[in-house]
């Protein structure tokens, strides 16, 4: 795993999936850095770092309650603008 929380692609797959798989990676990193600053570290902090609200709340200044909420709307927003870029689930 690496630290970034994203896995390399396979390195047994043919040329195309490893193509879908590399220009799905773009969309999604694209997308998560057009999130706002506290949007993004909401998600590293509960997604990628696997780390509880509570230990996160700290971090992101707020009540755990409040990163439950914010962690809601980083995803929802996370989500429209992948649909924005035209990918949806």
């Amino acid at each position: 795993s690496r630290a970034d929380g994203v896995e390399p692609a396979d390195p047994g797959a043919g040329p195309r999936t490893r193509l879908a798989r590399g220009e799905l990676h773009e969309h999604l990193r694209a997308a998560f850095h057009a999130l706002s600053p506290q949007h993004r570290r909401v998600i590293a902090l509960r997604q990628f770092e696997q780390r509880s609200a509570r230990e996160a709340a700290p971090q992101l200044g707020c009540t755990e309650l409040a990163v439950h909420a914010l962690f809601r709307r980083a995803l929802d927003a996370w989500a429209r603008e992948l649909e924005r870029r035209g990918l949806s689930g």
